[in-house]
């Protein structure tokens, strides 16, 4: 009876232990947290500037395309701090913060119309040669491929990148690579997978009411 108990006893400390062994191994796959550049952590329920790390080179705004209904190009402000950002998972969060190599949607919270404009990489333009990325009306299904992007620091990197590479759909057809910054003859700066120009690394800067959007940078 005593050899009993005590295997019985054996088998119940070894099942909490493996419990305890999954749980840690569980949270330390967890990727770190994204920063903002106060050093908090970013989170799902807030809106964030994203601002280029390098000058000049100010934040995100949306850029009109003509004969385009509803579907405009999210672009780089040379100053200023441009229109803010809000983060979400697909379905319900997880958790609210945000996460290096997640799979995120990235919208406007306002701009140009009366609902949310959500980050999406367009068609090829064969004339640029280029994969865009654009702003247009959310896709509450969530059901695009092309919707999703992650946030990554990389090695020697001062800040933060943008990459198109989701994760929700591994047999789907997709192109893994950076967002970066396309400049055009004009002299705008459109975000494009890959791009041709080097600013591409951003800091997050927390949104606040009384933050005048239209203020340059210092």
């Amino acid at each position: 009876m005593k050899n009993l108990i005590f295997i019985a006893t054996l088998l119940i400390f070894m099942l909490n232990t493996s419990d305890n062994v999954i749980s840690a191994e569980a949270q330390d796959e967890k990727a770190d947290p994204v920063l903002d550049w106060e050093g908090n952590e970013l989170t799902t329920g807030n809106r964030y500037y994203v601002l280029s790390v390098f000058r000049p080179g100010g934040g995100v705004t949306i850029y009109p395309r003509a004969n385009k209904k509803c579907t405009n190009r999210v672009a780089q402000l040379v100053f200023g701090n441009g229109l803010p950002v809000t983060f979400a998972y697909g379905g319900t969060d997880p958790e609210n913060v945000v996460r290096e190599s997640t799979d995120l949607t990235i919208s406007f919270p306002f701009g140009t119309f009366l609902f949310p404009t959500e980050w999406k990489v367009d068609e090829y333009d064969a004339d640029a040669e280029q994969y865009f990325v654009t702003a247009g009306e959310s896709d509450s299904n969530g059901t695009s491929i092309n919707s999703w992007f992650q946030i990554r620091k990389e090695s020697g990197d001062l800040g933060y990148r943008f990459f198109s590479c989701p994760k929700v759909c591994e047999s789907c057809a997709k192109i893994c690579t950076k967002v970066g910054i396309y400049l055009d003859e004009d002299g705008v700066r459109h975000f494009a997978l890959n791009g041709n120009f080097r600013s591409s690394t951003f800091t997050f800067r927390k949104f606040e009411e009384s933050t005048n959007s239209n203020l340059l940078e210092a």
